[in-house]
């Protein structure tokens, strides 16, 4: 038995994922693209196929099991054949509250229900489970995975798990081999999430030479690093390539592969849209109409900083000025800009240099690494022009300190440098399903609150995929350079002097709890940024 695709479409449509007038408009597309309505439906809405098993299960109010907990409780499990849990296609699953159930596709097929209360003598409360990556967690439970054949396909699996990348809204794949088999995972909102299904040995083999091939590898080398890149496009969804960049390395088990998605969440994003606080975007776009000087947004990898940057250049990117760009690698192209890959023979210094001779207005650098790229861009600062870069630091105040330590005179940074903002992403609360609660006692604390505030805590919907949190948002804070912290840095004064000097300053912890306060993030997200501003 099998939940019929009327009862799945008609539990979106309950959960709110999905309006009638655009399902009527989805429908269309279906006859027109000669698709399934679910594959039709996904695909303009964007969602998995584990979405409508979720909002099946709300909508009746059972259990859903997230492909990632699919993990047997071994207890219920070793008291019924292994062969009655994969020819029903059920399996005992101990909840994160503490209770174990059934999970299978359909809670109405009472006969498996009825089949593994007699093997066991139990009787298991039901949940519900996504098919695919139910019949995976027992093949894996019963210590294979699922049987290779001659008609298996690398080609219709890699297409597969990019097809779940672009509906979960992914930033990185990973293949990644282990001792008995091959597990993938995707990277949603900054957290790793398991692929619906592991791979075995010769599985695994085919799909890494498949992409080996896309990415212009050589497939005969397997002990050595190898880095590439290549372009995709979806089977069957008339939708435009997606870049990717691809890292292949050895390990103990085999050869795993990371393909990093070039874009796909951040693409068009503009500079409101970012999350940076109203008064601090005020002053972003009024530093960015400077005619000259240095503007750096800083941050750890994966903080957004390329998201922020590529927002500004959209906004002067008015037709009058001429914008060229150094980036390792491109990620996001904008028309109308000069875009220059760094590698091979060109890096940032020799762009720079390269820059200069071409009459640009405004610059931007990727990534300021060492002293000669750093010295290049303050002179270019110094002499008529608007250098728009990142740089690796914890806070804002400590670009300054970081400059001195490539070797930048302080005068120059002092004279040159016109404002620094620093970022991080968290998660963003889902806002179908955020509940308020009453604050801890450490909560309170925390942020500060005073009687009768509260914070919003994640719960998990078919909207959000049972995570509670759907996408990400930045936290910020600015350092605006005034004459008075000019003559500070020049002076050579401490990190410590330089904050109290820093009167135009905005601390990332102001805007973190701000965020708390309105719902947009949790405690949890924003909790290990408290001293981030400080340290």
């Amino acid at each position: 038995m099998a939940i019929s695709e009327n009862e799945l479409i008609s539990a979106v449509v309950h959960a709110g994922l999905i309006d009638s007038e655009k399902l009527t408009e989805v429908r269309r597309i279906s006859k027109r693209d000669r698709i399934r309505i679910m594959d039709a439906i996904m695909r303009t809405q964007r969602f998995p196929n584990s979405a409508f098993y979720q909002a099946y299960a709300e909508m009746h109010n059972i259990p859903f099991v997230q492909p990632g907990q699919l993990h047997p409780d071994w207890d219920v499990l070793g008291r019924m054949p292994m062969s009655l849990a994969q020819r029903r296609k059920v399996l005992p699953v101990k909840m994160l509250d503490g209770v174990t159930r059934l999970a299978l596709a359909d809670p109405s097929d009472r006969a498996s229900q009825d089949a593994i209360s007699r093997a066991t003598n139990l009787d298991l409360p039901v949940a519900v489970a996504e098919p695919e990556s139910l019949e995976s967690a027992i093949v894996h439970a019963a210590g294979g995975t699922q049987t290779a054949n001659d008609e298996f396909d690398s080609v219709a699996l890699l297409d597969d798990i990019m097809k779940e990348a672009y509906l979960s809204r992914s930033s990185d794949i990973h293949i990644e081999p282990e001792r008995e088999d091959t597990r993938v995972r995707l990277r949603v909102d900054g957290q790793l999430k398991e692929y619906r299904r592991r791979l075995n040995r010769d599985e695994s083999a085919s799909l890494l030479n498949r992409v080996k091939v896309l990415a212009g590898m050589d497939i005969a080398e397997q002990r050595a690093p190898q880095d590439g890149g290549f372009s995709y496009a979806v089977q069957d969804w008339n939708m435009d390539p997606t870049d990717f960049r691809v890292a292949v390395t050895p390990t103990r088990w085999g050869e795993r592969a990371t393909m990093r998605i070039m874009g796909q969440s951040t693409d068009a994003i503009e500079l409101a849209k970012v999350g940076m606080p109203a008064k601090m975007l005020e002053e972003f776009r009024q530093t960015l109409t400077h005619p000259h000087g240095m503007l750096l947004v800083t941050g750890p990898t994966g903080s957004g900083k390329s998201t922020t940057l590529y927002g500004a250049l959209r906004e002067l990117n008015s037709g009058v000025e001429n914008i060229l760009t150094a980036e390792d690698p491109i990620e996001q192209e904008i028309e109308g800009i000069s875009q220059i890959s760094c590698s091979g023979k060109i890096n940032f210094a020799s762009a720079l240099r390269s820059f200069l001779r071409q009459d640009p207005d405004i610059i931007l650098v990727g990534e300021i690494r060492d002293y000669e790229t750093a010295d290049i861009a303050f002179k270019a600062a110094m002499t008529g022009h608007l250098v728009l870069s990142t740089l690796h630091t914890n806070n804002a105040l400590s670009a300054v300190t970081r400059l001195v330590d490539l070797g930048c005179e302080r005068f120059l940074v002092a004279d040159s440098l016109i404002g620094v903002v620093a970022q991080r992403l968290v998660r963003r609360l889902c806002q179908q399903c955020r509940k308020d609660d009453q604050p801890s006692d450490e909560e309170t604390e925390l942020l500060e609150l005073e009687l009768g505030e509260k914070v919003y805590r994640p719960v998990g919907c078919a909207a959000c995929l049972g995570q509670g949190y759907t996408g990400r948002v930045g936290l910020f804070e600015s350092l605006w350079i005034n004459p008075e912290l000019a003559i500070a840095i020049s002076q050579g004064m401490t990190f410590n002097q330089l904050r109290e000097s820093a009167t135009q300053y905005q601390p990332l912890w102001q805007d973190a709890r701000e965020k708390v306060l309105n719902g947009t993030t949790s405690v949890d997200e924003v909790q290990p940024m408290k001293f981030a501003s400080m340290n």
